[in-house]
């Protein structure tokens, strides 16, 4: 039997990391955790004068493992519809105002609990991961800027 080796100093980074998330905390620990206010404001702003129309959405935050939602306060210039996307679930606001005037200002204000994830694997279905994985359609004004931004092999 011959002299031990030395540990390669390139080799100590990977163990040190596969080390990391044993040395953190016990497996039976509930996650950290950690409650705080957030205000998310949209501003649609130089809005032609002469629209007809304006339909603003945005995302709304929910329930899931990793967080609770406990208060959601929305203010708005004109009423609001909350909605549910049938596809991945993920909920939305939406609100129309006829003929609008100057900047739109759409302000939700959220007090949550989020949990640390902790590294919990969350294995998703095979049909979930389709539709993560799939390309996404692009149309109209969205296509003709990423065609602009991504020229293709021949330069344009």
């Amino acid at each position: 039997m011959g002299r031990p080796r030395p540990i390669r100093l390139a080799a100590l980074p990977a163990i040190l990391l596969l080390a990391l998330p044993q040395a953190g905390r016990a497996a039976d620990e509930p996650p950290r955790q950690r409650t705080f206010a957030l205000t998310y404001r949209a501003t649609v702003r130089d809005i032609p004068e002469d629209s007809e129309a304006l339909d603003l959405w945005l995302p709304v935050p929910q329930d899931d493992a990793n967080q609770t939602i406990h208060r959601l306060t929305i203010d708005a210039p004109a009423p609001v519809t909350l909605g549910r996307e049938p596809g991945s679930g993920n909920r939305s606001l939406h609100v129309r105002l006829d003929r609008p005037q100057g900047e739109v200002t759409v302000t939700m204000t959220i007090v949550a609990t989020r949990r640390e994830n902790a590294g919990r694997r969350e294995p998703l279905s095979p049909g979930e991961l389709r539709r993560y994985l799939a390309p996404e359609p692009l149309d109209g004004p969205i296509r003709r800027l990423a065609e602009e931004a991504t020229p293709g092999p021949g330069g344009g």
